[in-house]
């Protein structure tokens, strides 16, 4: 156990995110490509270090995109409880990530290439 590793979050009362929105930000491959780019992080659960994810900016998102964001990860949590797939709806948060942080098609498509590779 280290006090540089991240094993929890817990949002400050005034903070613009919920449970749900970190969790998926968290999961999104915008992070992965982050962990692996900057940090040769690609192991299925890479640790998750404080100073690391300290600098990550996280781009708040209207209340819209949050809802959306956290009503797919509640199905998401759902799903997982009956042991469902979750591919679909994995991928439509990972476009809405994508779509906060202006990310384009041609990026897209290199960050997929840098996490499938």
């Amino acid at each position: 156990m280290s006090l540089q590793t991240v094993y929890n979050v817990i949002l400050k009362e005034n903070s613009p995110f919920n449970y749900e929105f970190i969790l998926a930000f968290l999961n999104s491959k915008i992070v992965l490509f982050y962990y692996i780019v900057l940090f040769r992080e690609k192991d299925l659960f890479p640790r998750i270090l404080l100073e690391n994810i300290q600098n990550f900016p996280i781009v708040i998102p209207n209340k819209i995109i949050q809802q959306e964001i956290t009503d797919f990860v509640k199905k998401i949590l759902n799903f997982k409880s009956k042991n469902l797939e979750t591919d679909e709806i994995e991928k439509k948060i990972d476009k809405l990530m994508f779509e906060l942080y202006d990310i384009k098609e041609i990026d897209i498509n290199i960050i997929r290439s840098v996490i499938n590779s």
